[in-house]
């Protein structure tokens, strides 16, 4: 047994990302009892982190739900992948949805900021969608403070240890951060 638990869990995150791809492929030869008891002994922990990593929750969860044999998965497994899917999915809808009401605002008061790092397939509503943690737009200076203002308004709160590139904007609850990027060089 490796002593190790970054290292234990590392490599059972190198596992569950072997079987998540075989599931999402429809592949079905990992499914045997000792996989679902393997499955079934992961820690919520381990759960949390690989879906964190790797966004794919939604898609496994299609994957082992319409097919005949989801009794192979076990009821527990099944249980934290719907609870993950449904963040991810939330996480998806607030990224739209934020994205959307910044550029409503930056149109209606003339401000020309640029979507930068998958921003834009989230404005364009893509399938399938990009999981953001934050948005990132790049802005001059009088769109800064443009879009600076409106999300003060909103109970966004500057950040006060921000990079030189950018500003970290903290969201209130049901929101994503925003990062606006003074450039886009470190």
């Amino acid at each position: 047994m490796i002593a190790d638990p970054v290292v234990e869990m590392t490599c059972e995150l190198v596992r569950l990302r072997r079987w998540v791809v075989a599931e999402i492929r429809g592949d079905r030869s990992q499914r045997d009892g000792a996989v679902a008891e393997w499955l079934a002994s992961v820690s919520p922990d381990s759960w949390r982190m690989f879906f964190t990593l790797e966004r794919c929750a939604s898609h496994l969860l299609d994957a082992i739900t319409n097919h005949d044999d989801v009794q192979a998965v076990p009821p527990a497994v099944t249980a934290i992948v719907k609870n993950e899917a449904a963040r991810e999915t939330e996480s998806v809808l607030r990224a739209e949805r934020d994205a959307r009401w910044l550029a409503a605002y930056a149109l209606e008061v003339g401000a020309r900021p640029v979507a930068l790092k998958g921003l834009l397939p989230a404005l364009a509503e893509a399938s399938p969608p990009l999981h953001l943690f934050d948005l990132d737009i790049l802005a001059g200076a009088g769109d800064t403070r443009l879009l600076s203002q409106k999300l003060e308004q909103a109970g966004f709160a500057a950040a006060t240890d921000n990079e030189a590139h950018h500003v970290y904007w903290k969201p209130p609850q049901g929101h994503l951060p925003v990062e606006i990027h003074r450039t886009v060089y470190s």
